[in-house]
């Protein structure tokens, strides 16, 4: 079942003959302060269920005509966590702090995954990168 899901996924995400080579740069994933919309510390690949955090991608590491979008996901890509795009690389030089959809005073636990997408005729057909994050319950 679990080699099923991941197939069906990958077909979604990744259809064939859509490959460009193209890759997006994430440079990390950083605590995330709401108020001043800022990243702040170094990249982790952990957080707490009370810390909000945020990818950074470097939107000019791609031509500046594609359309692409950054989405998390969390829950094995079944629930949007927040994102921006789908929009041309360009125009979305002004959010490069793409925060996860906090919502409230915690997180559920779990895996936290971070995609760059390129889009084409309005759905994702390649993925040009992602990351994953773990948050964790306090302990």
């Amino acid at each position: 079942m679990i080699l099923v899901v991941g197939l069906a996924q990958f077909i979604h995400f990744e259809p064939s003959g859509q490959h460009t080579g193209l890759a997006a740069k994430i440079v990390g994933v950083y605590d995330y302060d709401p108020k001043t919309r800022q990243t702040t510390g170094p990249n982790k690949d952990h957080f707490q269920t009370s810390e909000p955090f945020a990818a950074e991608v470097d939107w000019t590491s791609l031509p500046p005509d594609l359309v692409v979008g950054a989405q998390w996901f969390s829950g094995g890509f079944t629930i949007d966590a927040g994102g921006v795009g789908p929009a041309r690389a360009a125009s979305l030089s002004e959010h490069s702090v793409v925060p996860v959809n906090f919502g409230g005073a915690r997180l559920p636990p779990g895996h936290y995954e971070f995609v760059v997408e390129r889009y084409a005729g309005g759905r994702p057909v390649e993925v040009l990168a992602r990351k994953t994050v773990v948050v964790v319950g306090h302990v």
